[in-house]
């Protein structure tokens, strides 16, 4: 049975971490259900993005993840929209936001944020409201 719940989290009271259990290196993936996750991290909310490619690199993220500082998966992805960026280096940015590809860059190289999950539709816009992100062009 799917479960589904809605969470508010204030980010500067909560840490945002990615975890990820696939070895880059290794080409190796612990599929760990949710529950295995939490009993491991400690964490009292968990989200599984669950974008992760198949056969023959199971478990391999399908878009960039950046998780402490580290990249795991490819470095760019044509279909993603956006990026979820948090835990800033630099405290004077926004302990988290997001990005929306129409209007902000992104480059690893130079990224303030050591937690990333690249993402595909952007449902919220930069005034807050609904709004459905179309296939970028250009790039």
């Amino acid at each position: 049975m799917d479960i589904i719940t809605s969470t508010r989290i204030n980010p500067e009271d909560n840490k945002i971490r990615i975890f990820n259990s696939y070895d880059e290196e290794h080409n190796d993936y612990s599929p760990w259900k949710i529950e295995n996750w939490q009993r491991l991290t400690g964490s009292t909310v968990l989200v599984n993005s669950a974008q992760y490619l198949g056969k023959p690199t199971y478990g391999r993220p399908c878009a960039l993840v950046i998780a402490d500082g580290k990249r795991i998966g490819p470095r760019s992805n044509s279909a993603v929209r956006g990026m979820l960026v948090a835990e800033p280096i630099d405290v004077s940015l926004p302990c988290t936001d997001l990005l929306d590809f129409r209007y902000d860059e992104f480059d690893e190289e130079t990224t303030n944020y050591t937690q990333e999950v690249q993402h595909w539709p952007i449902l919220l816009n930069r005034e807050r409201k609904i709004t459905w992100s179309k296939k970028r062009t250009g790039r």
